[in-house]
C-alpha cells in the first residue's frame, strides 16, 4: 500500500472547506441555544406576571351615560394591573344599561366602583374567608 503524502494545497483546501461548512453549522446551533435561553426567560416572566382576563373600555364612556356591550371588550392583562375593584368578565352583563358613575377613556380598564358596586375582597382575604 502506497503511503500519499497530502501537500500544501490539498491540506488548505480541505481546512478551508471545512471552515465553509463548520461557520454556519456552529452559527445555526448558537442561534438555537440563544432562542431556547430566551423562550425560558419569556416562560418564568410570564409565570411571575401572569395574565388574568379583565374588561377594558374600547370606546369612551362619559360619566353618566349607560353602559353598552360594544364598548366594551375582554382582554388578558396582566395581573399586576388587575385589583379588586376591576370589573370580571362574567360580571359585565350585570353592568350593561346601567350609568356610569365616572367617566371612561379607550382602554381604561372598567372598574366596579363606577357602579357603585364593593371591592371584591381580596385573593389572600378571599382564601382565609373560605379556610375559617
Amino acid at each position: 500500500m502506497a503511503k500519499r503524502i497530502l501537500n500544501f494545497r490539498e491540506l488548505t483546501l480541505s481546512m478551508v472547506i471545512g471552515f465553509l461548512l463548520g461557520l454556519p453549522i456552529a452559527g445555526m446551533v448558537a442561534g438555537f441555544v440563544a432562542w431556547a435561553s430566551l423562550q425560558h426567560r419569556a416562560e418564568e416572566l410570564a409565570g411571575e406576571f401572569g395574565l388574568s382576563n379583565a374588561v377594558i373600555v374600547v370606546e369612551p364612556i362619559q360619566a353618566g351615560s349607560v353602559i353598552e356591550a360594544h364598548q366594551l371588550a375582554k382582554r388578558a392583562v396582566p395581573r399586576l394591573v388587575t385589583s379588586p375593584n376591576t370589573v370580571a368578565p362574567d360580571e359585565v352583563n350585570d353592568l350593561i344599561g346601567k350609568p356610569a358613575k365616572i367617566g371612561f377613556e379607550k382602554g381604561d380598564l372598567l372598574l366596579r366602583t363606577a357602579f357603585d358596586l364593593v371591592p371584591r375582597p381580596p385573593p389572600d382575604e378571599a382564601k382565609a374567608d373560605t379556610a375559617n
